[in-house]
């Protein structure tokens, strides 16, 4: 069965396949550092803006308190699970939306999907 047949008989692996689409690169939340440029072409340099992790502290009593940094996290971190579970994009890129006009009908396919 292809994948244009409005849903109707296509398989669960096919129907998992389709958000394959909606590529991090093309989302809107997406972005790159510069300090990622050896990453650059490789997929792992996109971060996630929806997927922040705030600045956290540890207060340690024998060494003082410990600072760690906020950071977005990768995109491909948060696409690795399914979104069920998490507060997470997820394999069925639930936090996607396009980045420019020519991905707007990315959107209208994959419409069905559910949101978090």
């Amino acid at each position: 069965m292809g994948l244009f047949n409005d849903g109707v008989g296509v398989s669960q692996r096919e129907r998992a396949d389709m958000s394959s689409e909606l590529l991090c690169k093309n989302c809107k939340h997406s972005f790159r550092e510069f300090s990622s440029i050896p990453y650059w072409g490789s997929g792992a340099e996109w971060r996630c803006r929806k997927a922040f992790v705030p600045e956290t502290i540890e207060h340690d009593p024998v060494v003082g308190p410990k600072k760690e940094s906020a950071y977005y996290k990768r995109c491909s971190l948060v696409r690795l699970h399914d979104a069920e579970y998490k507060n997470e994009c997820g394999k069925q890129g639930t936090w996607w939306e396009p980045k420019s006009k020519k991905f707007f009908f990315l959107d209208i396919k994959h419409s069905d999907r559910s949101t978090a």
